[in-house]
Parts: C-alpha cells; structure tokens; sequence
C-alpha cells in the first residue's frame, strides 16, 4: 500500500506503511490504526537538558523583577550607599514613588509579551531558533550588567540610575522576548519522530507510538 497521509491534524508529517521502515519499525495497517492503543513515545534528554536552560532563564527573569518595585518606588536608606535597608530598614534607591514604580514595572511587563512576536520573526525568517536563543542570552546579559551598573553607588549617587535602569528593562525585556518565543518549540524539536509505528510493551500488549501524542506529552509535562 503507498504511504497515505496520517489523519492527525497536529502535523502533517505523520505517515504510515504496509512495509518496516528503514530503523526496522513495523508501522500500523488501517486495522491497527483502528484497533490499538496509541501511546507516546520516549522523550529525549537533550529536551530535558533544554528545559534545564529555560529554569535558569526563569530564575534570571524573576530573581531580578522581584526587586524591582522597591528600587524604584523607595528612597535610599540612610547611611546606605548601595540601596540595601540591613536588618531594620526598606530597601529602596531611586525614591521615585508608587505611580513611577507601577508604571516602569508595568511596561516592562508589557515590553516582554510584545518582543517575541520579533524573536519568533527572527528565528523563522533569519537566525533559526538555536541561533536566535543564543543571541538572546547575550542581549540579557548585556541588559543584566547595565542593571548591576545603575545600582553602583556612585550611579545612585549621581542620580543617573533611572536612565542606566531604564535601558537595562528595555535592553533585557528583548532578550526574554527573543528568547521564551523559541525556547518551548525547540525542546518540541528534539523528538525527529514522524511516522506512526508499532512496538509491543512489557507486557504484551501491542501499542501504536504516535509522534504527535509524544509532542503533546512533551508540552504537558514542560508546562506542568
């Protein structure tokens, strides 16, 4: 029989045969399809070692805005010439007040869902996804040293940190925006399955492996 087109609307891809491919699988006749349990097959570790890049991006992100209402919206504390408050004090820097605080932490919130509609460009019309990651991390660390630069004493001092910690947001807002909007398919990309096939379990039973229910459990289980 020629190969036909798998009925999986979640990518095209999938095709089955009457004969063993070229790695020895048996893929399913129209009665198995009809018949058989399908299962997922097994996930790859470099997805999970991905995944692993996309926790230490996250602590990055949230590390770092979880101190941002404060820097902002809090005067520096007296005697204290790096913003931090000690044991009995409020951690502040740049006194600024609630309404700028809300507002700045706001728009980078705002900035970090709109960048990676241009990642997700980037990646599929120039760079590719592994490219674009890479380019992404260095754009956040970049934004990363300007953040530690508007926190030197001396830049508090002057006050000159709203402008370095204004284009610190902009600067690593684009970079989580390049970043999450390829981290996710790439660790899809790992499992290169693409044609149904039957294996026999453990325990006897015949299954059918489906590549789009691997994909599928790859997701689940990334997001939880």
């Amino acid at each position: 029989m020629a190969d036909i087109e798998a009925e999986d609307e979640k990518s095209s891809r999938i095709t089955v045969s009457d004969q063993p491919d070229s790695e020895g699988q048996s893929s399913p006749t129209e009665q198995e399809r009809a018949t058989l349990r399908r299962v997922s097959d097994a996930i790859p570790w470099n997805a999970f070692l991905i995944a692993l890049v996309e926790l230490a991006e996250r602590f990055s992100f949230y590390g770092c805005s979880v101190v941002f209402t404060n820097f902002i919206q809090q005067p520096l504390p007296p005697g204290s010439t790096t913003g931090a408050g000690f044991a009995k004090g409020q951690s502040g820097a740049l006194g600024l007040g609630q309404r700028a605080s809300t507002g700045l932490t706001t728009f980078y919130q705002f900035w970090c869902y709109v960048t990676p509609i241009l990642g997700a460009y980037i990646a599929d019309a120039h760079l590719g996804r592994y490219n674009t990651i890479c380019v992404a991390v260095v754009i956040t660390l970049i934004g990363h040293i300007l953040l530690v630069i508007s926190a030197v004493p001396s830049v508090i001092q002057e006050s000159g940190a709203i402008g370095a910690f204004s284009v610190a947001l902009i600067v690593m807002g684009l970079g989580t925006g390049m970043f999450k909007s390829n981290i996710s398919p790439l660790i899809a990309e790992q499992y290169r399955g693409t044609k149904l096939f039957v294996k026999t379990t453990r325990r006897g039973e015949r299954v059918i492996v489906d590549p789009a229910l691997t994909v599928a459990r790859i997701y689940m289980e990334k997001l939880g």
